[in-house]
């Protein structure tokens, strides 16, 4: 069997400017051609701008790492995401971002992250009844089901509160029309067309569907600080957050949470499960590897309630995760702005030109992978490859995720139950479709089968 998973073949020529703004805008992959995975550094020229692809690893430890003050988040990033996240740590930049950081920061050290694990399964639990549900032998979507998990486990980890499936599937199809949207409107940004009919018309939908998202989230935000005001105490990351709030100056509002709890909400569920999605995908189109997962799961624990130690131990489950993260990360593209004139590689970059670093073109590197598209988890058999800077599926430097370790623990918990509960297949003839927007997903689900072990 070819070692290589599905990957959208890119054209080989690159894309004129009337292709991208009326063809490509419903995914960025799409505006990639066969040198985008073998340059250093590219450039396109919009009528009112210019955008980079950097994949020059120096030039991208000079971004973030170096000197990231000098290469903050693209302002047009800021305007598409301010009606979902609000002011969040994802897109503020400078003082603003540290005091963000600093107010989320204690809710994601390791003892917190392991004090939420009971409720991580608690929410796989939930999942393991719903999977029971589905007949053996016909298809259902996975994607879906990864998609629930992970809202369940974000909203018990953060608000100690259980979403309903009908609440989530809300949530999940309003950010669904939200990603389709987003990059509508900016292509328009980017092209530098100002606010007219077209734009509001397509700015309506999602502010729509971003309100019905942080309808959900501020309604727990707004209970829990008036319980919290009275002295109620929780184990969870909103408690942790609104007590590093209240040991400052600033007097935080509703608002000010509940932007940064949706954010968590929004990147600790959709990226999870995105990432847990494709893994699940590569495991049912290798299924030696996948029996090998078996074995090494049943080895550590194999029909007791999984522990954190239990997940801490999975040496190959990890190579694999890090494997599919490598192949599909979950945010493929990361938006930087210009605030000085310089040259790059010889390429003249002006004040306000957007710099992309993209963790999809710098994974799939010939120059930095060996086989780059193929499926290999035993590359990461020396450990993790970060430090050279071609592994960068959480960020690199002062902006890399603050919810890795919560993530990673999430994902070896849920793939472990589901590994050991069950053995997966695609369904036949089926191929998913990826498409690049906020995150990389399948734009027709995830079609798979299970066997009960």
């Amino acid at each position: 069997m070819s070692r290589c998973p599905i990957f959208p073949k890119p054209s080989e020529k690159r894309a004129s400017l009337f292709k991208i703004f009326f063809k490509k805008s419903r995914s960025w992959m799409d505006a990639l051609y066969a040198r985008s995975y073998i340059m250093k550094m590219g450039e396109i020229r919009f009528p009112t701008s210019k955008l980079f692809m950097v994949n020059d690893l120096s030039q991208v430890k000079k971004m973030m790492i170096e000197k990231p003050e000098n290469y903050p988040k693209h302002h047009v990033l800021y305007e598409v995401l301010e009606p979902l996240l609000g002011g969040n740590l994802f897109t503020s930049n400078g003082q603003e971002w540290s005091r963000q950081r600093d107010v989320l920061m204690p809710g994601f050290k390791q003892n917190n992250v392991n004090k939420v694990f009971e409720k991580m399964v608690e929410a796989t639990n939930s999942m393991q009844q719903r999977l029971a549900q589905y007949e053996e032998n016909k298809a259902f979507d996975i994607a879906s089901e990864m998609t629930l998990v992970t809202a369940d486990i974000i909203f018990r980890a953060i608000l100690s509160s259980n979403i309903n499936e009908e609440e989530a599937k809300q949530v999940m199809h309003a950010f669904s029309d939200f990603q389709k949207q987003s990059p509508k409107i900016t292509i328009l940004r980017m092209f530098g067309i100002p606010k007219n009919r077209l734009f509001d018309f397509y700015d309506r939908k999602r502010i729509e569907n971003a309100k019905k998202v942080r309808k959900v989230i501020e309604k727990v935000v707004q209970e829990r600080m008036l319980s919290f005001e009275n002295g109620d105490e929780k184990d969870d990351i909103l408690h942790a957050v609104l007590v590093t709030a209240s040991q400052l100056e600033h007097d935080f509002s509703v608002k000010e949470i509940s932007d940064q709890m949706v954010t968590l909400f929004l990147g600790g569920h959709e990226t999870s499960a995105a990432a847990l999605t494709w893994t699940i995908y590569l495991i049912s189109l290798f299924p030696e590897e996948q029996e090998k997962l078996f074995d090494e799961i049943n080895s550590v624990n194999p029909l007791q309630v999984l522990t954190s130690n239990d997940v801490k131990q999975f040496k190959l489950l990890k190579q694999v995760f890090m494997e599919s993260l490598r192949l599909y990360p979950p945010v493929g593209f990361l938006a930087r702005e210009a605030t000085e004139n310089q040259e790059m590689r010889g390429k003249k970059i002006t004040t306000k030109d957007a710099i992309v670093i993209a963790p999809w073109l710098i994974q799939r590197n010939e120059n930095y992978w060996d086989k780059p598209h193929e499926f290999c988890p035993h590359r990461f058999d020396n450990g993790d490859p970060s430090e050279r800077g071609a592994y960068i599926p959480f960020g690199m430097g002062s902006r890399v995720c603050i919810g890795m370790s919560f993530a990673i623990q999430e994902a070896m918990l849920v793939l472990s139950t589901l590994i050991r509960e069950y053995r997966f297949e695609l369904e036949e003839g089926f191929e998913p479709k990826p498409v690049g927007s906020l995150t990389i997903r399948s734009e027709n689900g995830m079609r798979v089968k299970k066997y009960k072990r």
